[in-house]
Formats: C-alpha cells, sequence, structure tokens
C-alpha cells in the first residue's frame, strides 16, 4: 500500500475580551487537520491485471484561537507642585509651619480600542487629556525681630557744700539710665526658604545723678 498526507493550517478565530485591557493578546496555537490517502493493489488472478483502492481518513484540528483585549487604557504622568515660602513677622526667626501643602498635577489620556475579528487588527484611539494644574506648597518662615536691650546703670555723685546745714542734700541732677539696644531684623529668601540676618545697635548715654 502506498500512503500520502495532507496537511491544512488551523483557521484562526478571533475572540474580543472585555475585562483585559486593549494591549493584551493572547494566542493558543491549534492543530492542523490532516487527511491521509491510503492506495492499496488487489491482483486479480484470473485476469492478472492489478487495481487500485483508495480510502481517505480525515483527522480534524482545531482552530488557533486569538484572544484581545478592548478594555480602555489610561495613562497618567505627574507635574511636581512649586513650594513657595512666606514671611510671618509673628514666628521666631527660622520656624517653618506648611500653610498649604502642595499637591501634584496630573495629565490623564484614556486610549479606547476597537478589535476587527475578521482580521484581528486592533485600532487604538487617544482622547483629549484631561489636565490638573499642580498646587503650590505654602510655607511660612517665622522673620520675628528680636530685640535685646541692656540698661547702664547711672552713677551717684556727691560734691560738697560747705554753706548747706549738716547733712543737709540738695539733688542739681536726677539724671538717667543709659542703654544699649541691639536689634536684630531677618530677612527671607522667598525661592529657597533661607533666613539671613543684620544687626543695629543704637546706644543712649547715661547721665549720672549729682547731689549737692
Amino acid at each position: 500500500p502506498k500512503t500520502t498526507t495532507k496537511e491544512v493550517p488551523p483557521k484562526v478565530t478571533y475572540v474580543v475580551d472585555n475585562s483585559k485591557d486593549g494591549t493584551y493578546r493572547n494566542e493558543v496555537v491549534g492543530k492542523p487537520s490532516i487527511t491521509t490517502t491510503t492506495t492499496t493493489y488487489v491482483y486479480n488472478e484470473t485476469t492478472r491485471t492489478a487495481s487500485e483502492k483508495t480510502t481517505e481518513t480525515v483527522t480534524d484540528g482545531k482552530p488557533t484561537v486569538v484572544t484581545l483585549g478592548s478594555r480602555p487604557t489610561t495613562e497618567v504622568t505627574y507635574q511636581d507642585f512649586n513650594t513657595r515660602y512666606v514671611a510671618d513677622e509673628t514666628r521666631m526667626a527660622g520656624e517653618k509651619v506648611t500653610e498649604t501643602q502642595g499637591v501634584r498635577g496630573s495629565t490623564t489620556t484614556e486610549t479606547t480600542y476597537s478589535v476587527n475579528t475578521e482580521t484581528g487588527v486592533v485600532t487604538p484611539t487617544k482622547g483629549q487629556p484631561v489636565v490638573t494644574a499642580p498646587k503650590d506648597e505654602v510655607i511660612k518662615v517665622g522673620t520675628k525681630p528680636m530685640i535685646q536691650t541692656t540698661v547702664i546703670s547711672k552713677n551717684t555723685f556727691y560734691q560738697e557744700d560747705r554753706d548747706a546745714a549738716f547733712e543737709s542734700k540738695t539733688t542739681l541732677s536726677e539724671g538717667r539710665d543709659g542703654s544699649t539696644t541691639v536689634t536684630t531684623t531677618y530677612t527671607l529668601n522667598e525661592q529657597n526658604g533661607e533666613v539671613t540676618s543684620s544687626t543695629k545697635t543704637e546706644t543712649v548715654e547715661k547721665e549720672d545723678k549729682i547731689v549737692k
């Protein structure tokens, strides 16, 4: 006998799965159909000739199944927020308090997908981006001036008065205390939140008390 085989490639079937993203693709390879042809020869002794007998056996195959997703996908990109520093003269120099928490901005783009179940071609369509602007972070920084005053006590001087009665005293000048005042002011760099200081000193001279 003579045997020949013929294979027929499996058909491709496309299936849409709405629960999978539009970028999803999964292929399960099928099996080809096989046709087996067997030819046998029968010899006839009377006629002394041979005749052919042909039989065919078909083994069914399985189709290749390609599953394609069609669920929309979302792409999000983020933008950092800016930080602003604001001077606060009610707080100690350098003290920082967050007044407003910063929020990142975002750009969201949704892509939808259409699937051709005849050809398996997936066509993406991008929608309009949805933009949310970032929200600045605001930090208050203390710049309260610092004032330090040092008192310079006056002295009392006594002058002799030979014409006055014994132990009598006359105040010629009450005098006054002097002082040294150091004022430190602070300047805020609104770009980086750094605080720099400057100092000013004022002196009031004392005046001594004089008693005669």
